[in-house]
């Protein structure tokens, strides 16, 4: 079944994967998508039906009842993750040799809803400091550490009026490499992603 479930991440169309709706008032789900949701949601990401993902991905999230939709978030997260650390799987040790620099997107929301789904979905918070480990390790710059793995940034603000800052927090999926790799360091040991811990052995670079 995992073997299955990483083939399907791989196959998903883009506009399953980033949700792609339009500027119109959003589709109510049908009967048939919420019962759908409702059993993505209770069901295990290993006992999902493979076959199902693009057909869950597809899903405006606008259109859903309200108390499904930060747990439909949370799932829909999880699964593009893992679908970077499946693709990651296929890629050359040196993943942006030749290629331009990726755009960076805009952080995510940080409200508390948003920091919640992305809890439920597996994520975990980085340090600014560990994105910058992270960063000088693998040669990546943070919109390639979005780009090849899965960090992601959220935005909010903090203090009230004149006095709020904006404040940047940084979250990667919890099976990520880079995340054991961030952990590793912050317990001593100096593992390099060229080590056999990320998985082939080679070194793990975007350039």
């Amino acid at each position: 079944m995992k073997t299955a479930l990483s083939l399907t991440l791989l196959l998903i169309a883009p506009a399953y994967i980033y949700g792609a709706t339009s500027a119109a008032k959003p589709r109510a789900a049908t009967a048939d998508e919420i019962k759908l949701v409702e059993l993505f949601i209770k069901t295990p990401t290993e006992r999902l039906v493979p076959d199902a993902i693009p057909a869950f991905m597809a899903i405006d999230p606008l259109g859903l009842p309200a108390k499904l939709r930060e747990p439909y978030q949370a799932k829909r997260m999880e699964l593009l993750a893992l679908k970077k650390i499946a693709e990651a799987k296929r890629k050359p040790p040196i993943r942006r040799l030749g290629l331009d620099a990726p755009r960076c997107s805009e952080p995510s929301d940080g409200s508390s809803r948003m920091i919640a789904a992305l809890k439920i979905a597996g994520f975990v918070e980085a340090k600014k400091a560990d994105v910058e480990d992270a960063g000088q390790e693998t040669n990546c710059t943070e919109c390639e550490l979005e780009t090849e793995f899965t960090l992601m940034r959220t935005k909010s603000k903090e203090g009230e009026g004149k006095n709020a800052k904006e404040k940047i927090r940084y979250w990667f999926y919890g099976l990520d490499p880079i995340w054991m790799f961030i952990q590793a360091r912050r317990g001593g040991t100096h593992l390099t992603t060229g080590t056999s811990f990320f998985g082939s052995g080679n070194t793990t670079k975007c350039h």
